[in-house]
């Protein structure tokens, strides 16, 4: 009994877990050119299947053992069917080889081939071959197909077929199990290891799935002319023409992913000896062949670069593409590591006798995506057949794919020096849809301002009531009263058009007259939430430079109104006074100015416009009688207060003020009272898994503000039948909603919830880098332009000019706002949420994701660059990646609210933000409850506090590292965690940082913007706490800062923009070494510091020799020009770290 190779022992265990499903069969057809001999083909069969015995093979189960016995019996035949009565016969031969290429094999018995001849007329025969993957991969059919033609060819003529040319399929078993002990596997398996050390995800254009039972084909033709032309492109790159079609591929997956790299599953044969390149046998592999795709190379650069990643890829082809899967990818649904491409670079025509053939593939690998088959025809074409998943793919959508690749194709070939990005997916009919028939959202409004429109609601319906607060309600006319009183009163303050008025207000009454109140009077409201910390308060009282703070019974007695001039609310009642002749204000003037939470950097004031506000109370979404009730619940300092107050006010209808927080209970006693509601993704969520039946007594949800749960849709709609669910999506940039979609009662399976369309007169881009329009299912920045866009931020003109930029599909002098939030288009209009601008990010996922501010540590001296966007790793949130931001050369991290030397405060925390909150279920995303649960959650250490007391922070929100050599925290990993994120035990650990790392006095700041894998030999160096150390490095930040050292001294750090200094110790000097106090003995380093070369002294102050100039020196691996080398100040003399 021979037992199998590794290849196909994959394919056993594979068949095994699936018995019925034919990707595991492999089969194709002979098309003759010409009439053909039955009898004569039969003897070629059987001749050469006697010359290969891995064909005749049947497969033992013996209890743990399994193997392979060949068989001597001879008992298959070539079946004969004759078609030529038939209609169509090349359709019905068509038919009936594909129905039988998908009946399984039973494994059991022997034997796993089956042939057929097929005579659709007198001159047109159709052979057609089915083996099983265990027996024969795609390699190994053309070379049995190849000895059948001239063994053919020789007994028709009357000869004796020439000797046999396969080699032994037992020294080829030999042969494999060998090479799994041998010295090439070992550094096959180090290529792969280091290739994928990052472990990205899969890189699927549309998500992997099981292994198709059947796939939807495209087949595309290459022109002659075209083919010459790609392959002249390639030739200048020093490839073959079927790079350039990689290159496409690529190139495309890329775009399409919103990613500068794409991992492409690239077939190889497996077969890299002599003997093996003569076995038909199973020997085939798949390998990710991973390509970084930059905008701005040429295509021949990117032809060049896969030329050399693809011999690279086949010089490692015998490692297993299963075990690169399981150990170094990411995990993802899916088989495989992305679309498949399969290059066959021959043509496969044969001889028989005097008439050719031409091979005809029926099936091809399997299939969990896309897979693109590529081979030369006889004319000197191209055929590309595009094979898709049907769970995904439909014959349309396989049609645009194949289309677009094509353009690609054709870009390469007219002109090859032309940048990647400038190549257009688009056709004009597509870009018509994407400009005008999805952004067709025109919807008349009424003129006129919020105070104006109300002013005709009380007309209109005076005894109506408007507001309904427990068991208090105000009907139209007395809320407008009240609104009058205090309107008059805030204009005696001197609240005129344009001015600020704070809003320390809690949810109530008072709150609905206050600003209704502010903006009558024609001033901007700017709420404060009570529960915000009080410097954040006095930061936004001071940015807005707010002359007024309105109070109630509750607030006035808070700490900001002791030191502001405020007015209470609640102090109205009596006789109206004179009303005076307000300013009215106009449609362009400022209505509010919200400030965002800040938990990705500094609060952003969004200066909202009364016209903005009228475009989203009068969207055609509220004509629903849904609407005439709303609750109240967000808090005013939330944008999503501005839909509960105006949509029910505008539109005659009633505020209903929560009296609690929102939580099932409280819902149920609204039931009947309340017809809409706006709910957060979290909150929505809590309710759904708590008691999805509380949401039974609204007629419409609306939910929105992070990535939406299908389990909770489901859950609700299942619980309600009466209630609408609608995901809704908008940053408070575009006051409040943007897009929005009513979600289907029979809601499915899918991946995410889609945010919806554009609403009334809004429109929505999905942008590529260089704003150029993407396709459907591209993924790319979402732009959001028309009504409802925000005037800008706060004193912000530049981060203003960032986000809100020109629009270039529209009129003349329009603006699109950048979310920086990564979507897609769905094919049926509607958009796809794919990543959150505050996402983490991570130099090594696969798609691109500016944050919507920077990360903390880019406004630190610590980080080496200033932010890029670097590749979004696709691993669930919450869930722990192996990469950050991590410090550059320099001083220790500032820690929270420390001062830099020109007086501004840090804005790093000591916390990170995940994507979601973790506790405060109730509180809408971005409020203080929230934003307090946010920063509850840390992964390094507990309740947001360093690991230990020997941590610090690394100038990234969350991130700290150790202070104590076994510790060998790199940043963005967890105490006890090692380089290659694996757990290690603390003697382990500090075995590892002996064997790696130098002991050098610098190592706190030799750290690099890149993964937590190490990119230098000093990047996770022993610990010293004692050393107060000095250094130079390039830089182009006007930042400076200054850091207290373990030995109290302060040593000065400054680095001007553009040339390396070296700063000493502000304290010490030049030459006064700075001495530890006591207290750090306990604290001292597992390894010796390094001494003076005297030894004069244990704690001398080292510091750069500094020599050369930037213009002059090499770049090191730090970043830096030339690491110096190091001298005691005390003695002078010079040592030079390793």
């Amino acid at each position: 009994m021979l037992p199998l190779s590794d290849a196909q022992r994959r394919v056993w265990f594979a068949h095994r877990a699936d018995p019925d499903n034919p990707a595991y069969i492999i089969a194709a057809c002979v098309d003759f050119h010409g009439t053909v001999d039955p009898a004569v083909l039969d003897r070629a069969v059987r001749h050469t299947l006697a010359e290969a015995d891995g064909l005749r093979v049947r497969f033992v189960e013996d209890g743990d053992q399994l193997g392979q016995v060949v068989d001597a019996q001879d008992t298959w035949r070539i079946a004969a069917h004759d078609l030529g009565d038939e209609p169509d016969p090349a359709t019905a031969a068509m038919t009936w080889m594909r129905e039988e290429a998908r009946r399984p094999f039973d494994v059991r018995t022997a034997p796993l081939f089956e042939f057929a001849l097929l005579t659709l007329g007198p001159d047109q025969h159709r052979w057609f071959l089915k083996f099983h993957h265990l027996l024969l991969d795609g390699y190994g059919i053309n070379l049995f197909i190849r000895r059948v033609s001239e063994v053919y060819t020789a007994l028709a003529a009357g000869a004796e077929p020439g000797a046999a040319w396969f080699g032994s399929f037992a020294d080829h078993l030999a042969a494999d199990a060998a090479f799994t002990a041998s010295d090439e596997f070992a550094a096959q398996r180090r290529f792969w290891s280091e290739r994928f050390a990052d472990q990205p995800a899969p890189t699927y254009l549309d998500g992997g799935a099981d292994i198709a039972l059947e796939v939807v084909r495209r087949t595309e033709l290459v022109s002659p002319e075209r083919t010459e032309e790609l392959a002249a492109a390639a030739r200048r790159a020093g490839a073959r023409w079927y790079t350039a079609v990689v290159a496409a591929v690529a190139a495309y997956l890329a775009t399409m992913r919103g990613a500068d790299e794409a991992v492409v599953t690239f077939a190889v044969t497996g077969r890299t000896t002599p003997l093996a390149r003569t076995i038909p046998a199973m020997a085939s592999n798949v390998l990710p062949l991973r390509v970084p795709v930059r905008r701005d190379q040429t295509w021949l650069e990117l032809v060049g670069e896969i030329r050399g990643r693809v011999r690279e890829l086949v010089r490692n082809q015998r490692y297993r593409g299963e075990d690169v899967r399981r150990d170094l990818i990411a995990p993802a649904p899916g088989r495989f590591f992305g679309p498949i491409v399969n290059i066959i670079p021959h043509d496969e025509t044969f001889r028989f006798g005097e008439r050719t053939a031409t091979l005809h593939n029926l099936s091809t690998m399997p299939v969990d995506d896309l897979s693109v088959v590529c081979y030369p025809t006889q004319g000197g074409g191209i055929r590309i057949d595009l094979d898709a998943h049907p769970d995904h793919y439909d014959a349309e959508s396989v049609a645009t794919h194949q289309r677009r690749l094509t353009r690609l194709l054709d870009a390469i070939a007219r002109d090859p020096d032309s940048p990647v990005g400038a190549a257009d997916l688009l056709d004009d009919e597509e870009r018509h849809t994407l400009l005008v028939t999805r952004n067709d959202t025109a919807h008349p409004v009424p003129d006129g301002t919020p105070p104006e429109l109300f002013a005709a609601q009380v007309a209109r319906t005076p005894d109506a009531v408007a507001v309904e607060h427990g068991d208090r309600t105000l009907t139209y006319a007395e809320l407008d009263a009240r609104v009058d009183r205090l309107a008059t009163r805030l204009a005696g303050a001197g609240v005129g058009p344009g001015t600020p008025v704070a809003l320390l207000l809690e949810r109530s009454v008072d709150l609905v007259v206050a600003i209704l109140a502010v903006t009558r009077a024609g001033g901007t409201y700017v709420p404060v939430d009570a529960r915000y910390p009080v410097a954040r308060m006095r930061g936004v009282l001071a940015d807005t430079g707010a002359p007024l703070v309105l109070v109630d019974a509750r607030t006035h007695t808070h700490e900001v109104a002791a030191t502001t001039p405020t007015l209470r609310v609640d102090a109205d009642a009596g006789p109206a006074p004179a009303i005076p002749d307000f300013a009215a204000p106009r449609p362009d003037d400022l209505a509010y100015i919200m400030f965002t939470s800040g938990s990705s950097g500094r609060p952003k004031g969004v200066q909202v416009t009364h016209r903005d506000i009228v475009e989203l109370a009068f969207d055609r979404s509220w004509e629903s009688p849904a609407h005439r009730r709303v609750l109240m619940h967000s808090p005013h300092a939330f944008d999503a207060s501005t839909y509960e107050l105006w949509v029910p006010l505008l539109w005659g209808g009633t505020v209903v003020i929560a009296t609690g927080e929102v939580d099932a209970a409280l819902l149920r006693r609204y039931t009947g009272r309340v017809g809409a509601v706006f709910l957060t993704t979290a909150l929505f969520r809590a309710l759904a898994e708590e008691d999805p039946g509380c949401l039974a007594g609204l007629r419409e949800v609306w939910t929105g503000g992070e990535a939406g749960s299908p389990r909770a849709i489901r859950r609700v709609l299942g619980a309600c039948p009466d209630t609408d669910v609608v995901s809704v999506y908008g940053p408070t940039e575009t006051t409040t909603f943007a897009t929005c979609q009513r979600l289907p009662r029979d809601f499915g399976d899918g991946p995410g919830v889609p945010i919806g369309a554009p609403m009334s007169n809004r429109r929505a881009y999905v942008l590529g880098p260089g704003l150029e329009l993407l396709p459907d299912g591209a993924v790319g920045q979402l732009h959001l332009a028309g009504a409802g866009l925000a005037r800008g931020y706060h004193d912000r003109p530049r981060l203003t000019g960032e986000r809100f930029r020109p629009d270039p599909f529209g009129a003349p002098g329009e603006r699109m706002y950048a979310t920086g939030d990564l979507v897609r288009w769905l094919p049926d209009g509607n958009l796809e949420f794919v990543a959150g601008s505050t996402t983490r990010s991570s130099c090594a996922g696969s798609a691109s994701s500016r944050p919507r501010s920077r990360p903390p540590c880019s406004a630190t001296p610590r980080c080496r660059r200033p932010w890029s966007p670097c590749a979004r790793t696709t691993r669930p949130a919450g869930s722990w990646s192996g990469t950050s931001c991590q410090p550059r050369p320099g001083p220790a991290p500032v820690t929270p609210g420390s001062r830099w030397p020109n007086g501004r405060r840090s804005t790093a925390t000591s916390t990170p933000t995940p994507a979601r909150p973790t506790s405060g279920r109730t509180s809408p995303a971005g409020t203080p409850a929230t934003t307090a649960a946010r920063s509850r959650s840390t992964r390094c250490g507990s309740g947001g506090r360093p690991p230990s007391p020997a941590c610090w922070p690394c100038g990234r929100a969350g991130y700290w590292r150790s202070a104590s050599a076994p510790g060998c925290c790199c940043p963005g990993s967890r105490p006890g965690v090692s380089l290659i994120g694996q757990r290690t035990s603390p003697r382990r650990r500090s075995r590892r940082c002996a064997r790696t790392w130098p002991t050098d006095p610098t190592w706190r700041r030799r750290w690099s913007c890149a993964t937590s894998r190490p990119t230098s030999p000093t990047a996770c160096p022993p610990a010293s706490s004692t050393w107060s150390s000095s250094t130079r490095w390039c830089s182009t930040s006007r930042t400076s800062t200054t850091w207290r050292g373990c030995c109290g001294r302060r040593p000065a750090w400054s680095r001007p923009a553009g040339r390396c200094t070296s700063a000493t110790c502000a304290t010490c000097g030049p030459s006064v070494p700075c001495a530890p106090p006591s207290s750090c003995a306990g604290r001292a380093p597992r390894r010796p510091r390094p001494r003076c070369a005297a030894r004069s002294s244990a704690a001398c102050c080292w510091r750069p020799s500094c020599s050369s100039t930037p213009s002059s020196s090499p770049r090191s691996a730090h970043g830096c020009r030339r690491w110096p080398p190091w001298r005691c100040v005390s003695s002078g003399a010079a040592r030079t770290t390793s």
